[in-house]
């Protein structure tokens, strides 16, 4: 076998070194930001009785790893901004997380300072009155007799108005006008 010419597995042979390739990841070649290696490493060795992987599926699965993370951070994303804060947090990631349906299902872990859902049972809701395009919130109060304006607070009621509106502005005005309402008709 002579050494001439040009062809061969090994390339031509004229002397010249051939150009060394830049390692390409396989995230790269997936296109995905997950590590496909390290993947495909974790389910070789983590796998029980030794089976064979292959390549195809650890990229398969960077890909369902990194398509759920995105819509995680999405969804927690969209909670923090409607709570008008910038950094996501465990509260936002229960929430988001506990909002879809689909990811409720999926995960099912608790989240360490998630804290729990907001629920009002439907017999402890206040039934206030539906409101329609005629009718507004004040029409609503009016009618319920909740706030009458006209008439004045007490000085004697003042202190216990200031101290139910922490506990629940709206029980504590209507405790205080009701007790207003009753102190007119009895003049």
């Amino acid at each position: 076998m002579s050494s001439s010419g040009t062809g061969g597995k090994s390339g031509p042979t004229t002397g010249q070194k051939p150009e060394a390739r830049k390692p390409v990841s396989q995230s790269v070649r997936a296109g995905l930001q997950f590590p496909v290696g390290r993947i495909h490493r974790h389910l070789k060795n983590k796998s029980q009785n030794n089976i064979r992987v292959g390549a195809k599926a650890a990229v398969y699965l960077s890909a369902i790893l990194e398509y759920l993370t995105a819509e995680v951070l999405e969804l927690a994303g969209n909670a923090s901004k409607d709570l008008r804060v910038k950094r996501i947090t465990p509260r936002h990631l229960q929430l988001a997380i506990r909002g879809d349906e689909e990811l409720d299902s999926l995960i099912r872990a608790t989240i360490a300072g998630g804290g729990v859902l907001p629920y009002i049972h439907k017999s402890r809701k206040c039934l206030r009155p539906q409101l329609t395009e005629q009718r507004s919130y004040q029409d609503a109060w009016e009618e319920e007799e909740l706030i009458r304006l006209d008439v004045p607070i007490p000085a004697f009621l003042l202190p216990f108005f200031c101290r139910c509106v922490f506990l629940s502005f709206s029980l504590s005005l209507r405790v205080c006008m009701h007790v207003c309402i009753l102190i007119e008709r009895s003049r």
